[in-house]
């Protein structure tokens, strides 16, 4: 995709972290967590959508975090 950036000029531009973001005051939304996972079990990505500060960027972190165990290497944009 073109209009991506590669992911060495990411890397070099240092906006590339091996680290998942934490955010202390999640709170658990069990059924968008599963909507997440089934979604990757089926698919290689999934797109969360919503209203600004809704906490999509938070349970994409949650949801990272709970899948490590299963993956080598978990990777996250800093924000």
């Amino acid at each position: 995709m073109p209009y991506l950036p590669s992911l060495g000029r990411l890397a070099d531009e240092h906006a590339f972290s091996h680290h998942i973001p934490t955010y202390p005051g999640y709170r658990e939304r069990r059924a968008d967590e599963r909507a997440v996972v089934d979604r990757l079990s089926a698919r290689p990505f999934v797109v969360v959508t919503g209203l600004s500060g809704i906490g999509k960027s938070a349970l994409a972190a949650h949801v990272a975090d709970m899948l490590r165990p299963d993956f080598d290497l978990v990777m996250g944009f800093r924000e």
